[in-house]
């Protein structure tokens, strides 16, 4: 049997996909999505931060408990 809160939560679930398809489409012709992170000495930084300042950005995403991750480390370095 559904119930109004199983609708009402399928509501939600609906606007939530539904802006993120809008948010995917406004993005898809940008040349990077702004997101915010934190870095390693616990500051809030922005993609936008360093657009313009050089022609490249990495950014690696990792876990410390990925053995793979970790040993791509030393080869990041290299960059």
């Amino acid at each position: 049997m559904v119930t109004q809160a199983d609708i009402k939560k399928f509501k939600e679930l609906l606007d939530k996909q539904a802006a993120f398809t809008k948010k995917q489409e406004e993005t898809a012709n940008s040349q990077y999505f702004d997101f915010v992170l934190q870095d390693t000495l616990g500051i809030q930084r922005s993609i936008s931060e360093y657009v313009g300042k050089s022609r490249l950005l990495f950014v690696d995403f990792w876990a410390s408990w990925c053995s793979p991750c970790r040993a791509d480390i030393p080869h990041i370095k290299e960059v």
